[in-house]
């Protein structure tokens, strides 16, 4: 069973309904069937910390970050059973900004990003 689990602590209003369906939609034949996706949708400031934390870029603001779970475990199977591919996280008020200039509707550019995000977990990178 595919899980999304989706973390909102700043209570951004976002359409939970339409990322679950077109994520799960996205991931259906791509993945395992126990398997577990993490989105967390913050803001600004954490998103810059994750940058200096992880990227070691102290002043890159990114729209969306993934971090794959089979980059950090030692590439063992989880004692459960359960695949997690990783966790994804967006900057809302980035990706809000950018769904303007690129006049997209935000839950559009949203789900865009998160499946952006989604590709860097299976292994699906740009240049």
């Amino acid at each position: 069973m595919l899980k999304i689990f989706i973390s909102n602590p700043f209570k951004y209003p976002i359409n939970e309904r339409l990322i679950v369906g077109n994520l799960t939609n996205f991931l259906r034949n791509k993945v395992q069937d126990d398997c577990e996706v993490s989105i967390r949708i913050t803001g600004y400031s954490e998103m810059l910390n994750l940058a200096r934390k992880y990227l070691f870029e102290p002043n890159n603001l990114h729209n969306v970050l993934s971090f794959a779970y089979s980059e950090v475990r030692d590439f063992l199977p989880d004692p459960d059973g359960i695949n997690r591919l990783g966790d994804i996280v967006v900057c809302y008020e980035k990706a809000k900004d950018e769904a303007k200039a690129a006049n997209k509707s935000l839950d559009e550019w949203l789900y865009y990003l998160i499946e952006h995000g989604a590709k860097h977990l299976l292994g699906i990178h740009h240049d």
